[in-house]
């Protein structure tokens, strides 16, 4: 028989009218995990202090708490419980954080546009209001700690919009995964200016103020669309290590990655060792800075006949400004891969680059 959820109890809980859905007694316990309350690893309060907060015989207590260790949120260590450390579902994948931060995303969109839908089709009109009441928290004054906990609590109210318990679950687990991830954190926490961290914060409070109002009116159609919009915007500000971005060129031995901004054009080079380098040549409306990552690289650089010829190794940088000649290099090849890989920035973006991908 269904219960209804009354006044909070001094503990921070809902009490519990009906001790005889131990469901109810779940969700709080799985809000409680998902908001913070109880970090990976903690130690949650013993089941006399629970049964008191939630109003509940420890029967039903130890019903809710067996349907959290069937989904691995919590476990037993000895006698006690715990919140896991971390979910199967995201552990680290053995090609890297990068290749793992990947991953998530793309699980994430393939979730997010689902669970979407079905929260436009099923949700509440209460469950409609608090959601449009989260999308209205968000604006470009609030710090990064409280964007990270808004923005957890407004995806965490799609999940339980959609009607499906065991989607939201998963949903929030992946979400967990990804907004934690050093890749993903450093959007928020990187060498960021301030104005470009309000200017993310207020794409996100864009993005969500439709998905609300799709799911408000009921339109699954608008709603999924909102949400794929909204995570693949994200992807604007990402660019993952990909093998498969790079292309051949009409050189032997050159591979190429280009990503343009609107000031500055970034070229990853790949290059075989022992690959034919490229002729003198200068650049008179770009200037180019360039990195060794990998491998050695000879050139000269200078005057078209005299210029000083110089070898450089990983970590080393050059600068060819406007107008100055450099080339006639040579390319050797690492141990590992047998190239030599080198980041160019060009500033401004060179057409020819841009409109070659």
């Amino acid at each position: 028989m269904a219960g209804s959820v009354a006044e909070k109890a001094p503990g921070g809980f809902r009490r519990v009218e009906r001790t005889t859905i131990a469901d109810q007694v779940r969700i709080q316990l799985i809000e409680s995990v998902r908001s913070g309350r109880f970090a990976p690893g903690e130690r949650i309060p013993p089941e006399r202090q629970l049964c008191g907060e939630f109003g509940v015989a420890r029967t039903t207590l130890r019903e809710a708490i067996q349907q959290l260790l069937s989904l691995r949120m919590l476990e037993r260590r000895g006698n006690r419980l715990h919140v896991v450390e971390h979910f199967g579902v995201v552990e680290p994948a053995d090609e890297g954080k990068q290749k793992q931060l990947q991953d998530l995303m793309e699980a994430r969109r393939i979730i997010e546009i689902s669970l979407t839908e079905l929260a436009a089709c099923r949700a509440t009109d209460q469950q409609r209001a608090e959601l449009m009441g989260l999308a209205s928290e968000f604006n470009t004054e609030i710090d990064a700690a409280e964007f990270r906990e808004l923005n957890h609590r407004f995806h965490a109210a799609i999940g339980e919009c959609s009607g499906n318990p065991l989607l939201a679950e998963l949903y929030d687990r992946v979400l967990q995964a990804v907004f934690e991830s050093s890749a993903f954190a450093s959007l928020m926490h990187g060498d960021l200016e301030a104005d470009e961290v309000k200017e993310i914060i207020q794409q996100v409070a864009d993005g969500h103020h439709q998905i609300a109002c799709a799911i408000r009116d009921g339109d699954p159609v608008v709603a999924s669309e909102a949400a794929a919009i909204h995570v693949d915007d994200g992807s604007d500000y990402v660019y993952l290590y990909d093998d498969e971005e790079f292309v051949e060129t009409d050189r032997p031995g050159f591979r190429r990655r280009i990503v343009n901004g609107d000031g500055m054009q970034l070229c990853f080079w790949r290059i075989s060792g022992g690959a034919k380098g490229s002729f003198m040549h200068n650049h008179e409306e770009h200037e180019q800075l360039g990195i060794v990552i990998r491998g050695g690289l000879e050139l000269r650089i200078g005057d078209s006949d005299t210029g000083e010829r110089r070898v450089l190794g990983p970590g080393d940088v050059y600068l060819a400004p406007k107008g100055v000649w450099h080339g006639d290099s040579v390319f050797v090849g690492d141990e590992e891969y047998g190239e030599c890989w080198i980041l160019d920035i060009f500033a401004p973006p060179r057409d020819d680059l841009r409109h070659s991908e």
